[in-house]
């Protein structure tokens, strides 16, 4: 028996076929009040529930009477549960709608509103209906449907984007300010949506840049997921591989999702590539380039040892110049740039890191950049200069009392000589130099004469230097191979000096190997050889010092050899 005020009328297209319904009278409540009992009062929804029975899916004739039978199901007690009809009439599970009144449920999921929200005729039903398990509070699965349904119109259903725009605008202010206090620190939910397109993107890559930065960027959607949208604060070390947000990211947004608008290294690295090898041969000293490239390097040398995978590239992505204002730019792979290097050695791809680099130095190094590691070099002979050495050196400069030639028989096809720098007081030259003392033996004071010099004219000039100094003065030459070519008279001074039994002046080259940097990767073996031959003992000692201390670098170049060859 229904409770009073029900009708039968309402229920019978529904009464399973084995139950007997009646409407509510006095004289039958009496009735089954007799004992045996053997029916009862159907007053409350669960038991109500228990006795109908639905078709899947509803007629359009059939949507006034269901409205009615609701509407009285509705009014009875207890939590019993009927389905209700969808937008297709489909009858369905009440917690698997969701209220339209919700602004977030009523635009994110409007492309699937005819399965997700209640048929129109029995919307006024939906208050009632709430506590019934129609979804009407926004918790971590009502926004995911959203939130993916927004993401499948836009990426697989490729709805229009001015139509999806609004709702993407919803999906994203409820990210904004209301997931945060939600889900709060909760990493794994964060990351489920870092794949799902909801957030509107600023359509300007770059604010900073003065040129036009679309043809360097990557194709973005209008809509783009959390993976692929950038903190402004970023923006200079990674515009072209990520969208800017058009909204402001609230602080409590980005203080729990972390990782939200910050560049991956591998993008970062990207980034680098695009300025590098696209942006800078289009755009030469651009300030906002140049802005940008400090920027990049800045941020890879703070995640160096994740950058370093990503770097030890082919590609020439560091700009090694002095002032990159003024210089010419010249892009160097990290491999090929030497630290603490005083000249560049080009024939080999070898350059030493200039001023613009010296800041990012860890970071070239972790890239695959070398460094020399200086070793000092011991002399064993020390020269001191004295007042006499001093006076004879200033007359030898006002060409006073000088009465021989220091005459070098290495002369190169039309080398210009000075005679005026090799005229020295045979008294003075005889005295510093027992070997010029023995050959000169007989030789009488007073008679003007030349003496050979075997070897060049730099070396006749820097023995003379020497021997009236005690110091070598000749400096390299300006140009790409200035320094090799003062390295090669050095070599050939040195054989000179073993032949006249000069340790001091050995020591004096080793020396200026030493302060020239001329002792690298391409010159080791031949230094050393050259040491070993000639018995200076001090430059030998100092290039297995320096080996020990570079050996990373000498097996590159064996590699690099070994390569060679094949």
């Amino acid at each position: 028996m229904l409770p009073s005020g029900l009708n039968i009328e309402t229920f019978i297209p529904y009464v399973r076929s084995h139950v007997a319904l009646a409407n509510h009278s006095d004289q039958l409540e009496t009735v089954l009040s007799w004992p045996p009992k053997k029916a009862r009062i159907t007053s409350d929804s669960e038991r109500l529930a228990e006795l109908l029975n639905f078709p899947d899916a509803l007629q359009p004739s059939d949507i006034d009477n269901y409205s009615h039978l609701l509407h009285v199901f509705l009014s009875l007690r207890g939590t019993g549960k009927i389905p209700v009809p969808d937008g297709d009439l489909t009858l369905r599970s009440v917690n698997e709608l969701y209220d339209r009144s919700v602004e977030l449920f009523s635009l994110a999921l409007q492309s699937r509103q005819e399965t997700t929200f209640l048929h129109p005729d029995f919307r006024y039903l939906e208050e009632d209906l709430r506590s019934k398990g129609l979804h009407y509070d926004v918790d971590w699965n009502a926004f995911l449907l959203c939130a993916r349904t927004v993401h499948q119109d836009s990426t697989i259903r490729r709805l229009p984007e001015d139509e999806i725009m609004p709702r993407a605008q919803a999906v994203f202010d409820f990210y904004n300010s209301g997931l945060p206090n939600l889900i709060m620190g909760q990493a794994p939910k964060w990351r489920e949506l870092n794949g799902l397109n909801f957030i509107p993107r600023d359509l300007r890559r770059s604010t900073s840049s003065t040129y036009d930065v679309e043809s360097y960027c990557a194709s973005l959607p209008q809509i783009v997921t959390p993976g692929q949208i950038l903190q402004s604060k970023f923006e200079a070390v990674a515009w072209s591989q990520r969208a800017l947000f058009r909204d402001t990211p609230t602080a409590n947004l980005l203080a729990l999702n972390s990782t939200l608008g910050v560049p991956t290294v591998a993008e970062v690295v990207e980034h680098l590539k695009v300025l590098a090898l696209k942006v800078a041969p289009e755009h030469p000293r651009n300030r906002s380039l140049l802005h940008q490239l400090r920027s990049t390097y800045d941020w890879l040398q703070n995640n160096k040892e994740a950058a370093k995978v990503y770097l030890r590239v082919s590609d020439a992505l560091f700009l090694n110049v002095d002032d990159p204002e003024s210089d010419p730019w010249e892009w160097r792979p990290a491999g090929q740039l030497l630290f603490n290097a005083q000249w560049d050695y080009p024939e080999t791809g070898c350059f030493k890191a200039r001023g613009f680099l010296q800041p990012y130095r860890s970071l070239l190094l972790a890239a695959g950049a070398k460094e020399i590691s200086d070793v000092a070099f011991e002399r064993k002979e020390r020269v001191d200069p004295d007042k006499l050495r001093t006076a004879f050196n200033a007359m030898r400069s006002q060409g006073q009392f000088t009465d021989v030639l220091l005459m070098p028989v290495r002369v190169s096809e039309g080398e210009k000589i000075d005679e005026s720098e090799l005229w020295a007081h045979s008294a003075f030259l005889v005295a510093a130099i027992p070997h010029v003392r023995e050959a000169r033996d007989g030789w009488k004071e007073g008679t003007s004469a030349q003496h050979p010099f075997p070897g060049s004219y730099f070396g006749a000039r820097a023995v003379l230097d020497f021997i009236y100094t005690g110091k070598i003065h000749q400096e390299p030459n300006e140009g790409d191979d200035g320094h090799m070519t003062f390295l090669c008279d050095l070599r050939e001074l040195l054989e000179v000096a073993d032949e006249w039994d000069m340790a001091d002046l050995k020591d004096e080259i080793g020396g200026l190997v030493e302060f020239w940097k001329l002792l690298l990767p391409d010159t080791y073996r031949e230094i050393l050889a050259d040491a070993e031959k000639y018995r200076a003992t001090s430059l030998e000692k100092y290039c297995r010092e320096w080996a020990s201390k570079n050996l990373d670098l000498l097996t590159m170049e064996v590699e690099e050899d070994a390569e060679d060859e094949v």
